[in-house]
């Protein structure tokens, strides 16, 4: 490029004055540093650098939705509309999205495995919808594994893994001990199966005998994979304003009750 005559002080711009292509491969956020050689018709000359950053889109699941119509969970032996939210953690728009699952698993039948979207912007998301059905024969508590493969403009190519539980996880205390799932205990006292006292069925958990200043707790690890919502009924009989019924989320209090109430059930959101 001719870059003419410079006052001292003098600032030009000039547009278009290089052309460059850059591979539909290159990496997010990815630093290009070009090698400049200034000569004047003294044969004076200078050297320096111009630094710029490509961008590209990068797609991955952000959350998995069922819509059966009833309780928004797959249930053994039924049809519904799996939606996949893709989020572009990218710095540039992916433009035509064509995605397909696909799965090897026996206890389920993929319906319709392709959806497309016309453009999914730096920072946002967009649903993709599929139709399966689960084997009447799946376990209650299975965990279905698809692979997601995902196709864009200038040869965009990426693949992932999503996860669908089968069923609700439900746990009564039927089995009339803890043993059904991984549970734990700490404090002063450990939780107790009641078959007196009970919403349901014939038993319930309660909390240790303890005195004041102490505490009885009860708790779970489970790794969930979408996000959803935890339920459960609670009776509580406390002394008010000074004993509570606590209920934690990854070590963060959701809500507590205090004095003499009667059985009620409570709902809470979980996040994956």
């Amino acid at each position: 490029e001719t870059l003419g005559d410079f006052e001292p002080g003098e600032i030009k711009t000039f547009t278009g004055a290089f052309v460059f292509d850059v591979s539909n491969q290159v990496p997010d956020d990815y630093d290009l540093d070009f090698n400049t050689h200034i000569v004047d018709n003294t044969g004076d000359d200078w050297a320096s650098h111009i630094y710029l950053t490509a961008y590209a889109p990068e797609l991955s699941s952000s959350e998995i939705t069922i819509n059966d119509g009833e309780n928004g969970g797959l249930d053994p032996g039924e049809t519904a509309d799996m939606i996949v939210t893709l989020h572009n953690y990218g710095g540039a728009a992916a433009n035509n999205i064509q995605a397909t699952i696909s799965s090897g698993n026996p206890y389920v039948t993929i319906n319709d495995n392709s959806a497309s979207l016309s453009t999914i912007n730096p920072g946002e998301g967009g649903d993709f919808t599929f139709n399966i059905t689960a084997s009447e024969t799946v376990p209650v508590g299975y965990i279905l594994e698809f692979e997601i493969a995902i196709q864009a403009d200038n040869d965009y190519v990426t693949t992932g893994d999503i996860y669908v539980i089968v069923g609700l996880i439900t746990e009564g205390f039927e089995s009339g001990n803890f043993t059904s799932y991984p549970w734990s205990f700490g404090g002063d006292a450990d939780w107790m199966i009641d078959n007196t006292t009970h919403y349901e069925g014939s038993y319930s958990a309660k909390s240790g005998d303890i005195n004041d200043n102490e505490s009885s707790a009860m708790q779970i690890e489970m790794c969930i994979l979408n996000s959803g919502v935890i339920s459960f009924y609670k009776k509580v009989s406390s002394e008010a304003t000074y004993d509570y019924l606590r209920f934690f989320i990854d070590g963060i209090e959701k809500a507590a009750w205090e004095g003499d109430e009667d059985w009620s059930e409570v709902t809470f959101p979980v996040t994956s």
